[in-house]
């Protein structure tokens, strides 16, 4: 399950890439999953302390709004 959503989506950012600058994407998307994989548990540990257990779901969905916002400001931008 988890590389078939990576493999769609770094169809995607492929896509969005020009061949000059693939290797530099491939490069950022990769550090960027990795500060995922490395903040993703101690938020989520950090958010069940402090607020239970049943506000875990805060950790994912503030994820998900970074990215939306990121991806609004640089459609806007192009």
């Amino acid at each position: 399950m988890i590389s078939e959503g990576y493999t769609g989506s770094a169809g995607v950012l492929l896509e969005a890439v020009g061949t000059e600058r693939i290797v530099t994407a491939m490069v950022v998307w990769s550090q960027a999953g990795i500060v995922g994989y490395l903040l993703g548990p101690l938020a989520g540990g950090a958010v069940a302390q402090g607020m239970g257990f049943a506000a875990i779901d805060l950790v994912p969905a503030a994820a998900a709004a970074i990215v939306l916002l990121t991806y609004g400001r640089a459609r806007a931008a192009t």
